[in-house]
């Protein structure tokens, strides 16, 4: 198994759980070998296509050395996107709860603004939210406990 077949094969299985399952146990290393195969090989078919579009003629060694690893990365850039960071299933990620809207009539529409944030603008939440210190993750644990807190009934 490659470099490739295992970002794939841990990307998948955090991301698309329900897609890995859909692999049968036994054929799992398998079918990832077989997809960091075939990335390995599109990736050096950007690569090539990409070059063939580049004049490395007139830079020196540092340069010319420099450029074809750009080139390099961003062939892996462009077929991992498209091969291996897959989009994620619905209720994978977790931060996904700090942009659910409450629905039309939703009692915490009281206390709530339509992005969930508090319609208290001086609420902690709020300077939390502008603090780049603050993890997404650590901002949705507070923002669900406030919303925990809040009375269902206006």
């Amino acid at each position: 198994m490659n470099r490739y077949a295992a970002m794939a094969m841990t990307h998948w299985s955090r991301w698309a759980p329900t897609r890995v399952a859909a692999i049968p146990p036994a054929e799992r290393e398998e079918f990832f070998t077989g997809l960091g195969i075939e990335v390995a090989e599109q990736i050096t078919r950007t690569e090539e296509a990409l070059l063939a579009a580049v004049d490395l003629s007139g830079l020196g060694y540092l340069q010319t050395t420099g450029r074809l690893r750009a080139i390099r990365r961003q062939a892996e850039e462009l077929v991992l996107a498209e091969m291996v960071w897959i989009e994620p299933e619905p209720g994978t990620d977790p931060s996904e709860e700090i942009f659910l809207v409450p629905p039309a009539g939703d009692p915490l529409a009281a206390w709530a603004d339509p992005d969930g944030m508090p319609l208290d603008k001086t609420h902690p939440l709020w300077a939390m939210q502008a603090d780049e210190q603050i993890s997404p993750q650590e901002f949705a644990r507070h923002l669900r406990a406030w919303l925990a807190s809040l009375p269902h009934e206006p």
